[in-house]
C-alpha cells in the first residue's frame, strides 16, 4: 500500500508531457521498486519521472540504471539529491552510452566526484540525444571541468550544461573557454557559485569574441573583479549570439573567505556604465540579470540611457541594487522611448512615490512592457494608486507586483513572470 500523500498514477489520462511525480516518502525509505517498475513497464505515456530528494544511494541507483537500459520512452529523469556518488554515476553512464531517448538528466545536489564525472563525460562523447545535463552542487572541480570540456569538444548535441557550485576555478573556466572557442553548436553554460576570478572571466570573454556557440552564460556569485567584468563587457560589444547573461550576487550565507570576496566585488555604477556601453551596440542580448549588486541610481541612469538606443533587450532584472527614485525616474524616461523591453524587475530597492509616479507616467506611452516588479520598495498609497490606474489604462501590462511596500500594499496583479 502506498503511503499517505504519495502521488503515483493520476486518475485522469496522461499526456506525453505529464511527469509522474512521487512525493511523500520519508528519507531513507524510497520506493525504488516504483521507479524501476515505471521504467520496465515501458509505457509510451511515461516520458518524465521526478524522483528528487529520495536518498536512493548508489546501490538502488544501480538497479534503476538496469531498468532504464530497457526503457524506450523516458525523456526526462530527475534524480536530484539522492546521495549518488561515483559508483551510481558510473552505472548511469553505462546506460547513457546506449540510450537513445533520454534528453534531460538532473543529477544535481549529489556526491559525484572525478570518477563519476569521467564516466559521464565518456558516455556523452557517443550520446547523440541528451540535451540537458544538470550537475550543480557536486564535487567536480577543475579537473572534472576539463573532463567535461573534452566531452564538449566531441559532443554536438548537448545544449544546456549546469556546473554551478562545483568549486571550479580559473583553470576549469579556461579549459571550457578553449573548447567553446572551437565549438560550433549552441550551448547554455551555467557556472554560478564557483571560484572563477578575473583570469577565468577573461578566458570566457575570449570565447565570446571568437565564437558564437554560447547562447546563455551564468557567472553569478563568482569572485570576478573589475578586470574580468571589463573583459566580459568588451566581448559583448563584438558578440552577436549570446542571449542571456547573468551576473547576480546572492546574499551572504556562511561567511567564509570566498563568500566575503564575492560579496565585496559586487557590480557597481562604473560596471553598470560599461555594460550600458555594451548594450548600445549589442542588439542580440535579450536577458540581463544583475540581481544583488550595488549599481545605485548612477548605474540605473547609465542603463536607462542605453535602453533608449537598444533594440534587443527584452528582460532586465535589477532586483536589490540600491536604486532609488532618481534611478527609477531615469528608467521611466527610457520606457517612454524603448519599444523592446517586456519585463523589468526593480524589486527590493529604495523607490518611493516619486519614482512610482514617474513609472506610472511612462506606462501611458509604453505598449511593450508586460511585467513590472516593484515588490518591497518604499511606495506609498499615492504611488500605488498611480501605478494601478496606469496598468488599467495601459492594456498591455499584465503583471504588476506592489507587495510589501511602505503602506503594506498586498496587491499583485497577473501571474509571476517567467525569467527562464
Amino acid at each position: 500500500m502506498l503511503p499517505l500523500g504519495t502521488t503515483f498514477l493520476p486518475s485522469t489520462p496522461m499526456t506525453h508531457s505529464d511527469p509522474i511525480v512521487v512525493q511523500g516518502w520519508e528519507p531513507g525509505g524510497p520506493p525504488t521498486w516504483l521507479l524501476r517498475r515505471q521504467l520496465r513497464d515501458n509505457k509510451p505515456n511515461t516520458t518524465a519521472l521526478d524522483f528528487s530528494e529520495h536518498s536512493l544511494g548508489d546501490f538502488k541507483i544501480k538497479k534503476v540504471a538496469r531498468s532504464l537500459a530497457k526503457n524506450h520512452y523516458l525523456t526526462t529523469l530527475n534524480l536530484r539529491s539522492n546521495r549518488i556518488s561515483d559508483h551510481g554515476a558510473q552505472a548511469l553512464a553505462e546506460v547513457l552510452g546506449n540510450n537513445h531517448c533520454l534528453t534531460s538528466l538532473n543529477l544535481s545536489d549529489n556526491r559525484i566526484n572525478l570518477c563519476g564525472t569521467q564516466a559521464l563525460a565518456n558516455a556523452l562523447k557517443s550520446n547523440y540525444h541528451l540535451a540537458k545535463l544538470d550537475l550543480r552542487y557536486n564535487q567536480i572541480g577543475d579537473i572534472g571541468a576539463q573532463l567535461l570540456a573534452d566531452m564538449l569538444a566531441q559532443n554536438r548535441y548537448l545544449t544546456s550544461l549546469h556546473l554551478g557550485w562545483n568549486k571550479i576555478g580559473d583553470m576549469g573556466a579556461g579549459v571550457l573557454a578553449q573548447v567553446l572557442e572551437r565549438r560550433n553548436c549552441p550551448i547554455s553554460l551555467k557556472l554560478s557559485g564557483n571560484e572563477i576570478s578575473d583570469s577565468g572571466a577573461q578566458a570566457l570573454a575570449g570565447a565570446l569574441v571568437w565564437n558564437g556557440c554560447l547562447s546563455s552564460l551564468d557567472l553569478s556569485d563568482n569572485p570576478i573583479g573589475v578586470t574580468g567584468r571589463q573583459a566580459l563587457a568588451g566581448a559583448l560589444t563584438l558578440n552577436s549570439y549570446l542571449k542571456t547573461l547573468a551576473l547576480k550576487r546572492y546574499p551572504l550565507g556562511v561567511c567564509d573567505e570566498k563568500a566575503i570576496l564575492v560579496w565585496n566585488q559586487r557590480i557597481d555604477a562604473n560596471d553598470a556604465s560599461m555594460l550600458a556601453d555594451m548594450l548600445v551596440g549589442n542588439n542580440c542580448l535579450s536577458t540581463l540579470r544583475l540581481d544583488g549588486n550595488k549599481i545605485g541610481n548612477k548605474g540605473a541612469q547609465s542603463l536607462a540611457q542605453a535602453l533608449q538606443k537598444n533594440h534587443g533587450l527584452t528582460k532586465l532584472s535589477l532586483h536589490w541594487n540600491q536604486i532609488g527614485s532618481v534611478g527609477a525616474t531615469a528608467l521611466a524616461e527610457a520606457l517612454q522611448q524603448n519599444n523592446c523591453l517586456t519585463k523589468l524587475d526593480l524589486s527590493t530597492n529604495d523607490i518611493n512615490n516619486n519614482g512610482a509616479q514617474a513609472l506610472a507616467k511612462a506606462l501611458a506611452n509604453n505598449r511593450c512592457l508586460v511585467s513590472l516588479n516593484l515588490y518591497k520598495n518604499e511606495i506609498g498609497a499615492a504611488g500605488k494608486q498611480a501605478l494601478t490606474e496606469a496598468k488599467t489604462q495601459n492594456g498591455r501590462l499584465t503583471h504588476l507586483d506592489l507587495r510589501d511596500n511602505s503602506d503594506n500594499v498586498t496587491d499583485i496583479s497577473g501571474d509571476r513572470s517567467d525569467w527562464g
